[in-house]
């Protein structure tokens, strides 16, 4: 695997940082709260795939795509 700019993580981790205050926020509930989470899992799991050795280039199946064909699942 290349090497990842060390600049890139520290966006992502300052970026990751920045969302999770944003949970703190009173006014921040229910599906937006939600979603916030979700986007901070997004830029946590991004970080950890550029900084794995040997990337896993195999996703997980979800949903439907486990009872397609193989041709048909992407």
């Amino acid at each position: 695997m290349d090497t990842v700019d060390p600049g890139l993580i520290g966006l992502l981790a300052v970026a990751e940082v920045t969302v999770e205050a944003c949970l703190g926020h009173p006014d921040l509930v229910g599906a937006n709260r939600q979603a916030v989470r979700g986007a901070c899992g997004a830029i946590a799991y991004a970080r950890k795939r550029l900084l794995e050795e040997e990337p896993d280039d195999v996703r997980p199946l979800h949903g439907i795509e486990r009872s397609l064909p193989e041709g048909d699942r992407e």
